[in-house]
């Protein structure tokens, strides 16, 4: 390789070397950018599900009388709007934590699943609908799923670990 060529060369990947200098610094500027955003969607959303959070609680607060027919003539039942809206929160949560725990992440489905037991407890105390019962019942039944799926998961992980291990 000659003078000429091998300063050529130098001077190439001097220039590779300050390129990748730059992308690389308009990467952590990129990425910054995006945590910024992503912070702010998130408080965003939080504002936004305090806000309808308020007003489902508010639309919910008082209690309504509703007509009930009964044997000695017209009776009234008090029905518990905030047990209802829990009830049902419950039982998407319960729904939504299978969903996301087998597809997803199961760490999150044990969350969602645990926000649902929680929920539908506090809705079984302040209303006893079949609602209610629902919302708890498959909330633990996806808690238990995901915790068996994820120990066998960790078990196979394991005894592919070991067996490599011992292979090598």
């Amino acid at each position: 390789m000659s003078e000429e060529n091998r300063n050529n060369f130098q001077e190439q990947v001097e220039d590779v070397k300050e390129k990748a200098g730059e992308i690389f610094e308009e990467s952590k500027v990129v990425l910054s950018d995006l945590g910024d955003k992503a912070k702010d969607v998130s408080q965003t959303v939080i504002a936004e599900s305090k806000e309808v959070y308020q007003e489902a609680k508010a639309a919910f607060s008082g209690e309504t009388l509703q007509s009930a027919n009964t044997v000695g003539g017209a009776g009234y039942r008090a029905a518990n709007k905030e047990g209802e809206t829990l009830a049902v929160i419950s039982l998407v949560c319960g729904i939504l934590s299978i969903i996301i725990g087998f597809a997803v992440n199961s760490f999150a489905g044990l969350l969602l699943g645990i926000v649902g037991i929680v929920l539908g407890s506090l809705a079984r105390k302040q209303n006893q609908s079949s609602l209610a019962t629902a919302g708890f019942v498959i909330s633990i039944i996806s808690v238990i799923l995901l915790l068996l799926v994820s120990v066998c998961a960790l078990l196979i992980w394991g005894s592919l670990v070991a067996s490599f291990t011992y292979m090598a």
